[in-house]
């Protein structure tokens, strides 16, 4: 073989390098696995439950369970619906979540700014799978498996549209079921109330998605069906989904904004709200054990929220368009950094939904033309 001349390597390097490029490009392409988010449930179950169990937190949340007394003066309620079992599993909830939304301790508390606003708005995401033809389990509790699964039945195009009837009342069943009862229980620090009302604020939250269901099944059912054109029925919901997912992330953004804003403005940090720190847990005394175990508990948590909605966006869009897994991913975490990751999941359902009507659309005409 001869010299290869200086033009004739340069085009063959060219001509390698555009090769690795479309094969990079492809790959790119690819969606991410489903597995992440079962993957992702099972590192935040060992995180969450496992270490809690293990830093002394459930010993403490037990001990103020067992005393009936959160801390010295403050006695903690056991009787809400005098059902024993619904009453011990919403003291056991209320243990947990009374000190960090009691407004003592304020990085807890602007943490859970975001984590109600983020899961609260999960539960209006949750009503929209439930409200089509295809179900998919009705449960934000565990996002990732409940992501899982919804991918696992995704709608197809001809069949993704929400009757109008259930459409229609999504924003008052939010703000009803969902918004209001989580704004109780993250004001305390600027609508004070005693350590027994908010005690009870706490334990009306934790059955918030059971008021959104109830109003939602009840309002639905109010709609005068007869009043619906049977030849838009397929588009007329667009509407009321966008509206209820722009109330929702409009909320989520503010939620968000409010932390960002105490960090810009220094009055807290990044690490102090959202860094786990495993070791505070060990060296909190006794009246701090319980706080500091449902804080790192928290961060954890948030953690896991916000990965799983970032992939979840991520295969929203991938589903449906063709784009670059690594630049879309990183965009979504950037925007989800910025506004909340709920927002972010709003914005990106109200964009599905106005894109898959569109293909139904295009694919309704193509077939008027081909029957032409």
């Amino acid at each position: 073989m001869g010299p290869i001349s200086a033009p004739g390597f340069t085009a063959r390097l060219r001509s390698s390098i555009t090769l690795l490029r479309n094969v990079m490009n492809r790959q790119l392409d690819l969606s991410l696995p489903l597995s992440l988010f079962p993957t992702i449930s099972v590192v935040f179950f060992i995180l969450l439950w496992v270490v809690m169990f293990r830093n002394g937190s459930v010993d403490s949340m037990n001990l103020a369970i067992d005393n009936r007394e959160l801390a010295p003066g403050q006695p903690l309620q056991v009787h809400y619906t005098g059902i024993p079992p619904v009453d011990n599993l919403l003291v056991t909830l209320v243990a947990f979540t009374y000190p960090v939304t009691s407004a003592e301790d304020k990085p807890s508390m602007l943490l859970m700014v975001d984590i109600v606003s983020t899961l609260q708005t999960a539960l209006l995401w949750a009503h929209l799978d439930n409200n089509r033809v295809v179900n998919a389990m009705g449960a934000a509790v565990i996002l990732p498996i409940y992501f899982y699964l919804s991918l696992q039945n995704q709608p197809i195009e001809t069949e993704s549209w929400i009757s109008l009837w259930n459409a229609k009342p999504l924003t008052l069943s939010f703000i009803i079921g969902s918004l209001l009862p989580g704004l109780a229980e993250i004001t305390a620090i600027i609508l004070p109330r005693s350590g027994l009302v908010h005690q009870y604020v706490i334990a009306f939250m934790q059955v918030s998605p059971l008021v959104m269901s109830a109003v939602q099944y009840i309002a639905s059912g109010l709609y005068p069906i007869r009043n619906i054109d049977v030849r838009t029925r397929k588009s007329a919901y667009i509407p009321s989904v966008q509206q209820a997912l722009l109330v929702a992330g409009i909320v989520s953004a503010i939620s968000h904004a409010i932390v960002l804003g105490n960090i810009l403005l220094g009055n807290q940090s990044i690490r102090s709200i959202y860094m786990p720190d495993p070791g505070a847990v060990g060296l909190a005394l006794n009246g701090q054990k319980l706080l500091e175990g449902s804080r790192l508990f928290l961060q954890y948590d948030y953690i896991g929220i916000f990965l799983s909605i970032v992939f979840w966006c991520n295969h929203l869009i991938t589903s449906i368009t063709r784009v670059n897994n690594i630049k879309l991913t990183a965009l979504l975490a950037t925007a989800s950094l910025l506004a909340g990751p709920a927002a972010v999941g709003c914005a990106v359902l109200s964009w599905r939904e106005q894109e898959m009507l569109e293909r139904r659309e295009n694919t309704r005409k193509m077939r008027l033309s081909q029957k032409a």
